[in-house]
């Protein structure tokens, strides 16, 4: 009876440290997988805040930004071109005839538009929507220059030596591109050649730098 009591005993002992080693050895896998969760979780973290970093890294960069855009603005020029006809009608006392006269000139001018270069003729902001490029307004940055003419005698005008004064009118042309110009320069479409410029300069400069994931929305806000 005694025997049979002692091997009972035993066998309830070997039950029980194998039952602690198989309970150990759930509960090790179990720690196991937990800390494997926690390490793939700290790692998706930081991983999601690199990320979000990105979105926001520009914000370093606005400083450098400007430095670079006001070295470059200079270059940063809307070349426009227009076409012109001007009439020019003579009197018949300059053409000491007894009949009036006229000129027919069509000529083309090219014109450039750009902004301010200097560092304090701009502000880059950070702003709710996105970066504010704060500045004056687009001007003509250079004299328009005259890229082609020709001239002709309308018809049903008595012909006329009209060398001379096709030569004076002629001279006349850069004036009037001068006075067209400033006129342009607060057309939209002149302006909008300018900020296109400007925003896309300010952009590629932002994306290209170091840890630079996205750059919001740029708006140009006239001073």
């Amino acid at each position: 009876m005694e025997t049979v009591v002692f091997f009972a005993a035993v066998a309830c002992f070997l039950c029980a440290g194998v039952t602690y080693v198989v309970m150990d050895y759930r509960f090790h896998g179990e720690r196991q997988g937990a800390m494997e969760s926690v390490l793939n979780v700290q790692a998706e973290a930081g991983s999601t805040k690199k990320k979000l970093l990105g979105y926001t890294k520009f914000m370093d960069y606005m400083a450098p930004g400007k430095q670079s855009l006001s070295e470059k603005m200079k270059h940063l020029v809307a070349k426009v071109v227009r076409e012109y006809v001007y009439v020019e009608n003579i009197r018949k006392e300059t053409l000491k005839r007894d009949t009036n006269g006229s000129v027919i000139i069509r000529y083309s001018v090219e014109y450039s538009f750009g902004f301010d270069v200097k560092p304090d003729g701009f502000e880059i902001l950070g702003a709710p929507g996105g970066i504010e490029i704060q500045i004056r307004r687009p001007t003509l940055i250079t004299t328009p220059a005259i890229k082609s003419s020709s001239h002709e005698i309308p018809s049903g005008v008595a012909p006329f030596d009209e060398k001379e004064i096709v030569a004076e009118i002629r001279r006349k042309l850069p004036e009037f591109a001068l006075q067209h110009g400033a006129i342009m320069s607060s057309e939209e479409s002149v302006r909008a050649l300018c900020e296109k410029k400007l925003i896309e300069y300010l952009r590629n400069f932002l994306v290209s730098q170091p840890g630079v994931v996205q750059v919001p929305g740029i708006s140009i806000v006239y001073k």
